[in-house]
């Protein structure tokens, strides 16, 4: 009878004994060190922000959230996974359901002004406005015999001009869910392309004026494609991307432009998101959304460009350069005008990314201009703050080159960074071989508004320079703490590195004053 209970008995206690261990692991993990260390300042300028992040390696995880200056973990087991970048959409309200909308798959279409000369063979269109419907009606057919695989031969031929502008056709895809990695997800039967699992597809048309000169030859070809042949020495086009942003049920797009060879305008185009909707697929329909209202034109050449479009509180916030002056402008949602504002940069901007903060009464954006790179490596950027008021009044805070922060955000009296800094030790840079492998320390810094005055400054410490402890216990001399050379640390230091404890998917916010 012992003989038969000793195997479950021994079953049990193995359970015990993990079970036991991975309470010991939590709770060690529970004392791990988290915490901010007070440098500078009054720790209640901390208050108004929340800071979450996580700190794990390869098999434990600790997740943290700062909030009105106080510290909260949870410990859980497995590498926290890398949030994965979400999708740019918008939410918007589309037959009293709350729907996602996200831009997909714009195409360039070149066509003839109407005081050029076209000269098209027998079959096919030859005037301006005759081309434009055909193109629109051989898109809409083409894309049906694709979603519905149906074979059809379509005109072929070819068109001619001296002169034309150009334009885009741009997709707007509605999902029911937020984030879908799908598209849109359709069935093909006798009765036509049914769209399916709350998507849709739709289309709009954006009437750019950027013109162009040179000899053009349209390929009407037998799949249905609209081809442009054209030598590329003579022929300079403008490069224009359509972005926008979701305000009140209404798509707001514009034309992210660069290298405008000839000069031309471009504005802001405005679309009603429920007729679109309404309008059905353009598959079906063959319905060609136009915009309701047109504003903000301007000038775009080789010097001036439009770099984006963003909704800012209840105004859109138009970002424009002129070499290394930004021009932002600020409108309300009927077209008018509020403000505008330049800010000087020491380089020129090509892009930018950005993040927002909210308060009452007004908002707050951190823009990070990019200016190309030097190299393969190092990117070349500057970052600018600027708050917006209930009237759209813009206020340029701040502009400040190479910024030191790894994160930053906008308050509404003050400006929170996390800034890293390599750690003093022996050796520094030279004793690891890739600077990225130099430990970090992070430091947490609020500043005034202006960026002028530092308000509070303290550490966020961590127990992560015990795994330096362990890379310098393997490489450095006990006697001298003198580093070995390097071509130890090419070898084997990635044994050492690989799986420490690092930080990720930090997010910092404004929550505003505490009361």
């Amino acid at each position: 009878m012992g003989k038969r209970f000793m195997v479950p008995l021994l079953i049990v206690c193995s359970l015990l004994v993990s079970v036991a261990a991975l309470m010991g692991i939590s709770m060690l993990w529970q004392q791990e060190t988290l915490a901010v260390r007070d440098i500078q300042g009054s720790p209640s300028a901390l208050e108004p922000y929340q800071v979450t992040g996580n700190l794990g390696d390869d098999v434990h995880n600790l997740s943290f959230t700062l909030s009105q200056g106080k510290m909260q973990r949870d410990v859980s087991f497995g590498r926290a996974e890398e949030t994965p970048p979400e999708i740019e959409e918008w939410k918007a309200e589309i037959g009293g359901m709350e729907q996602y909308v996200r831009l997909e798959l714009g195409g360039r279409i070149l066509l003839p002004t109407e005081d050029t000369e076209i000269i098209a063979d027998a079959g096919l269109p030859d005037t301006r406005s005759e081309i434009e419907q055909a193109v629109w009606k051989r898109f809409c057919q083409r894309e049906k015999t694709w979603f519905s695989g149906e074979e059809k031969t379509f005109p072929t031929g070819s068109i001619q001009y001296g002169k034309g502008q150009v334009y885009m056709q741009q997709d707007v895809i509605f999902h029911e869910q937020p984030n879908m990695r799908a598209s849109v997800v359709y069935r093909a039967d006798e009765n036509g392309v049914q769209e399916l699992n709350g998507t849709a597809c739709r289309s709009v048309w954006v009437p750019f004026s950027l013109p162009y000169k040179g000899e053009v030859t349209m390929e009407w070809t037998a799949d249905g494609n609209v081809d442009y042949e054209m030598d590329e020495q003579k022929v300079h086009l403008s490069h224009v991307v359509p972005v926008g942003t979701v305000l009140d049920n209404k798509l707001y797009l514009t034309g992210r432009v660069s290298y405008a060879y000839r000069e031309g305008i471009i504005g802001i185009y405005a679309y009603d998101l429920q007729k679109l909707y309404d309008a059905g697929a353009p598959y079906n329909t063959q319905k060609r959304m136009e915009p309701e209202m047109i504003f903000g034109e301007d000038v775009v050449d080789a010097h001036q460009w439009v770099l984006g479009i963003e909704a800012v509180g209840d105004h859109l916030l138009l970002v424009k350069r002129n070499d290394s002056t930004v021009i932002l402008e600020t409108y309300d949602k009927a077209g008018r005008m509020l403000d505008s504002a330049e800010v000087k940069t020491k380089r020129d901007v090509y892009e930018y990314t950005l993040s927002q903060s909210a308060w009452e009464g007004g908002n707050g954006v951190l823009f990070t201009w990019g200016q190309g790179s030097i190299g393969n490596d190092f990117e070349l950027m500057e970052t600018s703050s600027i708050s917006v008021d209930s009237q759209g009044k813009i206020s340029h805070n701040f502009t400040v080159a190479d910024s030191p922060w790894i994160g930053a955000v906008c308050g509404k009296d003050s400006f929170l960074t996390l800034e890293e800094e390599e750690m003093n030790v022996p050796g520094g840079s030279d004793f690891f071989y890739w600077g990225d492998i130099v430990p970090k320390q992070y430091f947490l810094t609020v500043y005034s508004k202006d960026f002028k005055n530092v308000l509070y400054r303290g550490e966020l410490v961590t127990d992560r320079a015990d795994d330096t402890k362990g890379i310098y216990g393997a490489f450095l001399t006990k006697g001298s703490y003198q580093h070995v050379g390097k071509k130890y640390l090419v070898s084997d230091t990635w044994q050492y590195i690989s799986g420490r404890r690092s930080l990720s998917d930090l997010e910092m916010t404004y929550e505003g004053a505490v009361t």
